[in-house]
């Protein structure tokens, strides 16, 4: 439907039922600079190897 929400803090998953879709774009703004290394939590960290394009986007931002 268009519509578009702005987390500007936390813990924020998102999750798409089965047969729907979703787009999720991130920006990440701020006056300093930290990493971009993301952490998976170790009892989902069996994704890195399961999602097609996962394991190269992580090794990109290392």
């Amino acid at each position: 439907n268009g519509s578009t929400i702005c987390l500007d803090k936390g813990y924020h998953p998102c999750a798409a039922l089965p047969g729907y879709e979703m787009y999720y774009f991130t920006i990440l703004a701020g006056l300093s600079q930290r990493s971009l290394i993301q952490y998976f939590q170790p009892t989902h960290a069996y994704q890195i190897e399961t999602i097609p394009g996962i394991k190269d986007m992580v090794a990109k931002f290392k």
